[in-house]
């Protein structure tokens, strides 16, 4: 054994990784017609890239490449297919994992592997497995973001802020044995080194649900999973898989909260730009709004999938399971039952996001209506100030032209040139002519309410 590390899984260790999604039976029949129709032989599922040297298909994920394998499926209620997943272990070898993957039209989703002994017999470490299980979780997110459609990755990026690849998921240890020799499952907790590793795989030890199950089994309980360690460790294995549901549940609706203050926070900093009027900004500000109203419009979704989800659970009979009366168990059941009142926070939430959405788009439309308004104003004196301007310019344009020629001597002189240009007073009546023009202008505008809003406007 390695020095370096201090507990150690004997035997195989399964590990299960849970998540809850809000998806339905019609995400599943699609990932159903998906993998079906794009199978080769053997069930091979063709996605973006070939390794031609394997002769196979590849999903490019990252630094690690992926296999699917259609296994199996209950149209409209689940599907199953397994990913080959090649990674580096901790040293310096390669290690090949097959990660077993099943979607359920509840929207659990889980991640199901088993790791063999290693270099002799040698068993893994638990901060080991913590890096094992960290690559497995950024890939599994991977491979479902590379097979979700557009709307579901859209659905995603919202619920986890633009960053769904690394979500969160609830991780489920099976083993035979942990060196060394653990006499109480409080050691886990009293031991400094003990308790480091297990926080890294496990999350934040929850001391009060560590215990012993039936035929002496241990169970090691933390913020972020559970493990199982016994001689028959996969006989609960329904039991910890309906806990992690709950759990998965409980920890969606936590990000759906995150990202609804994130909203808030981006709402009420529209409504300060509009409340300083801001109009240079007024576009921007439509463009959020108009952004966040469709994020809210989605996230509007997801409390019908978890009310579904949660009957489902509630139509299930636990109480015959293996466990069923274990501290751990009991104690998610009375987190679950706030569960549902939840959900209720969660519409209310999503409503009133909505509404406020809307009251801060009127006061937008308000500002972008009055900043119309100031623009037409701007426009109508500019075009009556035109208007009035433009027969005055002709008639000065006119006798700018100057047609007038001097007379030779003894040549008759043509009054038709610019006769006018000879009258004592012609200067002063085309300056009478242009003012009176100007004036009888500027009175019909007023007329028609065009100068400054008031007047007799005419209806047509």
């Amino acid at each position: 054994m390695n020095n370096k590390h201090a507990l150690f899984f004997d035997g195989p260790v399964t590990i299960a990784e849970l998540e809850w999604l809000p998806i339905g039976r019609y995400t599943v029949k699609y990932l159903q017609d998906k993998l079906e129709s794009r199978s080769l032989h053997r069930n091979v599922f063709v996605t973006s890239s070939v390794d031609r040297e394997r002769n196979v298909t590849a999903i490019d994920v990252g630094d690690t490449e992926v296999m699917l394998c259609l296994e199996g499926c209950i149209p409209m209620e689940s599907i199953r297919f397994s990913a080959k997943v090649e990674i580096a272990a901790t040293g310096s070898h390669q290690q090949d994992e097959t990660i077993g993957i099943e979607v359920e039209k509840s929207g659990r989703l889980t991640y199901g592997m088993t790791l063999e002994e290693h270099d002799g017999d040698r068993p893994y470490s638990v901060d080991e497995l913590s890096y094992i299980i960290a690559d497995i979780t950024q890939d599994s997110s991977s491979v479902m973001d590379t097979i979700f459609n557009s709307y579901q990755k859209r659905l995603l990026d919202i619920v986890f802020c633009g960053d769904s690849t690394q979500r969160d998921k609830f991780l489920l240890l099976f083993a035979r044995g942990l060196e060394p020799g653990i006499k109480e499952p409080r050691e886990l907790y009293d031991n400094p080194a003990y308790r480091s590793e297990i926080r890294q795989v496990l999350g934040e030890p929850m001391l009060e649900y560590y215990g012993w199950l039936d035929d002496n089994t241990m169970i090691v309980v933390g913020e972020n999973g559970a493990a199982v360690i016994g001689n028959e460790p996969e006989k609960y294995n329904d039991l910890l898989r309906l806990y992690g549901l709950m759990g998965c549940i409980i920890n969606l609706q936590d990000s759906i909260f995150a990202r609804l203050s994130w909203s808030w926070d981006l709402l009420y900093e529209q409504k300060r730009i509009i409340e300083t009027e801001s109009t240079e900004k007024i576009m921007d500000v439509q463009n959020s709004l108009c952004s966040l109203s469709a994020d809210q419009g989605m996230l509007s979704s997801v409390p019908a999938f978890m009310r579904s989800s949660v009957a489902d659970i509630d139509s299930k009979n636990a109480s015959h399971l293996p466990g069923y009366d274990a501290p751990f168990f009991k104690g998610m059941l009375e987190m679950f039952n706030l569960t549902r009142e939840r959900i209720d926070e969660v519409d209310l939430a999503l409503d009133t996001l909505g509404s406020e959405i809307e009251n801060i788009r009127l006061l937008a439309s308000t500002l972008s209506e009055k900043q119309t308004f100031d623009i037409n104003r701007a426009m109508n004196i500019l075009t009556v100030v035109s208007v009035v301007v433009l027969p005055l310019t002709l008639i000065t344009g006119i006798y700018g032209m100057n047609f007038f020629r001097h007379k030779p001597e003894g040549e008759y002189q043509s009054y038709w040139n610019m006769p006018e240009l000879y009258w004592e007073y012609g200067y002063l009546i085309t300056l009478g002519m242009m003012g009176l023009i100007a004036f009888g202008m500027l009175y019909l505008f007023w007329k028609r309410g065009l100068l400054s809003g008031t007047g007799k406007s005419k209806k047509p």
